[in-house]
Parts: structure tokens; sequence; C-alpha cells
């Protein structure tokens, strides 16, 4: 396994490059550093492999823990995440300058809340601890 602490979800896979570029931990699907998680691969494939690692997924897809398959995934490898929200659009750039901004206060929360399962949320605001969801049926 590679050295890392931040998963880079596909739905930012642009994002992800560009932070891999400056950043040695930070991997993404597809990724040289990361070659068990393809890019296409799917969640529920990943997302053991990343809560097995103890790394925190970046990601805009808040649904990821409410999915019946990926919720349990997420639940059973204790994934910690970071999910940028908010209803407006961004477009790649918005989504990299939010990350750096916010990343000092998601390194801190992620050392804050130790092991998972948990989410953030990441917004111009700042970054906050979802609720959990209740148990599933």
């Amino acid at each position: 396994m590679p050295v890392g602490r931040w998963f880079v979800d596909e739905n930012l896979v642009k994002v992800g490059r560009a932070l891999s570029q400056v950043r040695v931990d930070v991997v993404f699907p597809g990724s040289e550093r990361l070659p068990q998680v393809p890019r296409g691969c799917d969640d529920e494939v990943w997302l053991p492999i990343v809560g097995q690692a103890g790394w925190a997924v970046i990601t805009r897809d808040r649904r990821i823990r409410s999915r019946p398959v990926e919720r349990l995934r997420f639940e059973q490898h204790g994934v910690r995440s970071f999910c940028i929200t908010g209803t407006q659009e961004m477009n790649d750039w918005e989504k990299l300058s939010l990350l750096v901004r916010q990343w000092a206060a998601m390194a801190s929360q992620y050392d804050a809340l130790g092991g998972g399962p948990w989410m953030c949320s990441v917004t111009s605001h700042g970054v906050s601890k979802m609720p959990q969801l209740p148990p599933m049926p």
C-alpha cells in the first residue's frame, strides 16, 4: 500500500490529480500510487480498501452513506470522509480552492475524530461533522 492519508473520490478526479502533484499523501482512482483502485472502480469496492488503510475520503457524494450497499461498506470499514456540500455548482478550480482553504481544518478534524465511520461537511464557512444516520433496518 502506498503512503497516504487522503483519497480523492473519482467525482473529483481532476482535483485529486492537482492535489497529488503537491502532496505525496493524496491518491485517487487510477493513481499510479494506488493500482488496486482503477478509474471506474465501484464505490463498494474501494470503500473497504480506503477504510482499512485509515485514509480520509474527499468527495462530493454525500449519499455514499445512505445507499444500502455503500453505507454497509462505509460503516463496516470505518470510513472517514469529507464531503464538499452546498447547493451552488462549483467548477474544479473552485473545489480545489475550497479544499486548500479548508485543508488545516480538515486535518484537525481527522485527528480529533479518530476512527470512523464519520462524515464531515466542507463549505466556505468551515468543516463540521455531519450527524450519524439512524441504524439501517
